[in-house]
């Protein structure tokens, strides 16, 4: 199970880049611990994604597998940190 800050930030994560709100505004509504995993979201989010068998960029091609995606989803969760 998740705890509450995981759950909140995963709600909010795409918050901040579609609406007024800033990073500011969702410390000071929901902590700093909330802000700085919507932050981490973000910067993942904006990281290219890389072509698994040939490791170009890519937008993320439609032949692109299960496996390859949850691939490119740790490698950015990596880069990010």
């Amino acid at each position: 199970s998740m705890d509450r800050d995981t759950v909140v930030a995963g709600l909010l994560h795409d918050t901040v880049e579609d609406t007024f709100l800033r990073f500011e505004d969702v410390e000071r509504r929901f902590g700093p611990d909330v802000r700085a995993l919507v932050e981490g979201e973000t910067k993942v989010s904006k990281l290219p994604k890389l072509d698994a068998t040939l490791g170009s960029e890519t937008p993320g091609g439609p032949g692109q597998t299960k496996e390859l995606e949850q691939l490119e989803n740790l490698r950015q969760m990596f880069v990010a940190m």
